[in-house]
């Protein structure tokens, strides 16, 4: 039984060989260590300087302004018609004033002159305030003298023939303040050497009045004027 037993279960076979060990892997590498990487600073560019523009040219020099006791032109108006209206040369921007006159009166047979008289826009004096003393000579030898209270000044003495020349210089005073206002002139009016005609006046508007201008009128309304007449400002 035993050798049944023993057939039955076999003899023990021989060990195998023991199998090859496993070679232990190789290390992978170590891998890298990643370094930041700072880029290079970006570069500062400064641009050439610019040119300074060359100097602009020095400009005209302005008008010298009004100075004390300096002649200022302020117009010149022609004359024309039998009226002739000249405004706003009176201000405040000067107390004295200027009037010259190169005057002709055409187209008459007598009475050939011109007069003055102030204005208040364009409205002209009405009342005889005018308070004149005046010397006159008419050639060859008749001398006078005048004093009187007229709705006028004379600005050329009256003709008697066709045509009348003058020749005017004025002086007026404070016209534009409310005071009396003083004027002097002195003119000279021709027909011919037989009508020669010289005077010297001074005049006092006699009522506290501001004027702007003032106007030129013939005598005798049919006849007509020419000429120029020309206004300086000065003292202030």
């Amino acid at each position: 039984m035993d050798i049944l037993n023993n057939m039955a279960t076999g003899y023990p076979g021989d060990l195998g060989p023991t199998g090859l060990q496993g070679y232990t892997g190789i290390e992978g590498p170590t891998g890298y260590t990643t370094i930041p990487y700072t880029g290079p600073e970006g570069f500062t560019y400064t641009g050439p300087t610019g040119y300074n523009g060359s100097t602009g040219a020095t400009g005209p020099q302005g008008p010298t302004g009004p100075q004390i006791g300096q002649l200022m032109h302020i117009g010149t108006y022609t004359l024309s018609g039998n009226t002739t209206l000249i405004t706003n040369v009176f201000t405040s921007t000067y107390d004295n004033y200027l009037v010259l006159g190169s005057t002709t009166v055409t187209n008459g047979t007598q009475q050939n002159g011109m007069q003055f008289r102030f204005l208040q826009g364009t409205t002209p004096t009405a009342n005889s305030s005018y308070y004149n003393l005046s010397n006159y000579l008419i050639y060859p030898n008749i001398v006078g003298t005048q004093k009187q209270y007229q709705a006028f000044m004379e600005f050329t003495a009256p003709g008697t023939y066709t045509d009348t020349y003058g020749f005017v210089h004025m002086d007026i005073q404070n016209p534009y303040k409310s005071i009396k206002t003083t004027a002097q002139y002195e003119e000279i009016s021709y027909e011919n050497l037989a009508a020669l005609f010289a005077r010297t006046l001074s005049s006092v508007y006699d009522e506290n009045t501001s004027f702007d201008g003032f106007e030129i009128i013939t005598t005798n309304g049919a006849r007509n004027m020419a000429g120029k007449v020309f206004v300086y400002g000065y003292s202030k």
